[in-house]
């Protein structure tokens, strides 16, 4: 009796035995991991720029991130355009490519389920990569980084390279703009020979023909209003040289003028008077825009007059024909139009006579003074001059 109490006690505490166990596997599978933990998400970041600015980005980037991503900054000296969409798994490739002294293009690239996923971003800068610039370009990766990790937003590879097209880095290879260089000590390096001069700097065609000074070769026919010796007019020849300065020129010139005769009546003589006008003169001639120009001489000079004069009565003789010294100044304001070689230019002058010209007879009682030209006589001139690089 107490043999069989004995087997049942075995067999009632093998079966507790046999029940505990699928319990406890339960409970040490329910408490073990369902799996290998997901890897962790990684972020590289390369950017064209200087070696000093690596750092910083580091940090600015990486306190956006607070899930446990890794931030990696690279800084290289050219941009290899075969490197930037390069796609791999478990990370995003960041290119940060500076293409003036205010914008910056940044490329994102990954592989996700062998598919390729590509986000392009312009980011405007004020100053370069400076405080407020490094902050806004961290803001700009990590809401792509986001945007592109959560599959929200990405673009093909083939609109990705149009973006890059279009922003002007189809070359193989580009240089960072010297805005986004920091200075830093040169490294010692060995003696060299000097380096050879720089080329001269080239000047435009057109421009060091217009800073180069010009002999200038002109005609003109002129008239001018003497007062009672009448109206005188003849041609004219020019000759003198011009530089110019900005949008203005300087002139010097010498002239001579041929008067034809001119006849009036001094009675009781009849006269005539030839007259060769000759000058120097200095002018301005400001630009106006266009083909058109300004122009203001002073100038000073001599008239030749050549008198020949006919009694009308047999009372009286006239002397014989001479000629007269006038020393002479003169005003001139006119406008130029100016071709290649050739101005064209419409001149009014006033011409000044610095000393007392008269007509005058002898008779019993004295010198009786018969008539004098005008003092100041205005003219008009149209002139045309070629002009011809010394």
């Amino acid at each position: 009796m107490a043999r069989r109490s004995l087997v049942f006690g075995v067999i009632a505490l093998g079966a507790l035995l046999s029940a505990a166990c699928p319990v406890v596997a339960h409970a040490e599978t329910a408490d073990a991991p369902s799996g290998p933990s997901a890897a962790p998400k990684k972020l590289t970041i390369t950017v064209v720029a200087s070696e000093s600015l690596v750092a910083t980005l580091r940090e600015r980037v990486g306190s956006w991130f607070t899930d446990g991503t890794t931030v990696g900054v690279v800084v290289t000296s050219e941009l290899e355009q075969s490197q930037i969409l390069n796609a791999n798994a478990g990370e995003v490739n960041a290119w940060v490519i500076p293409i003036s002294a205010e914008r910056a293009l940044v490329s994102f690239s990954t592989l996700a389920d062998a598919h390729e996923r590509h986000l392009i971003r312009e980011v405007r800068l004020l100053h370069g990569l400076d405080e407020l610039g490094l902050e806004r370009l961290a803001s700009v990766i990590h809401s792509a980084f986001v945007a592109l990790e959560e599959g929200g937003e990405s673009i093909a590879r083939a609109d990705a390279e149009r973006a890059l097209g279009e922003a002007g880095l189809s070359a193989t290879k580009s240089t960072p703009p010297s805005e986004f260089e920091t200075p830093h000590p040169p490294a010692e390096r060995p003696p060299q020979a000097a380096p050879a001069p720089p080329p001269p700097r080239r000047v435009p065609e057109k421009a060091a023909r217009s800073a180069m000074p010009e002999l200038l070769f002109g005609a003109a026919y002129g008239v001018r209003a003497r007062g009672a010796e009448g109206f005188a007019h003849g041609p004219e020849a020019r000759v003198g040289v011009r530089a110019r300065a900005r949008a203005t020129a300087f002139e010097l010139s010498a002239s001579g003028q041929f008067l034809w005769r001119s006849h009036f009546d001094a009675a009781p003589f009849s006269a005539s008077v030839q007259t060769t006008a000759l000058r120097l003169r200095a002018g301005v001639e400001p630009a106006f825009g266009g083909a058109w120009s300004g122009a203001a001489e002073l100038g000073g000079g001599f008239d030749i007059a050549s008198i020949h004069a006919d009694a009308s009565t047999n009372s009286v003789e006239a002397r014989s024909a001479g000629s007269q010294l006038r020393p002479t100044a003169s005003a001139a304001l006119g406008v130029l139009y100016s071709r290649a070689t050739l101005d064209i230019a419409v001149y009014g002058e006033l011409t000044l006579l610095l000393d007392d010209v008269r007509y005058s007879v002898g008779t019993a009682h004295g010198e009786v003074r018969l008539l004098a030209p005008a003092r100041v006589e205005p003219g008009l001139t149209l002139a045309c001059r070629f002009r011809s690089a010394l």
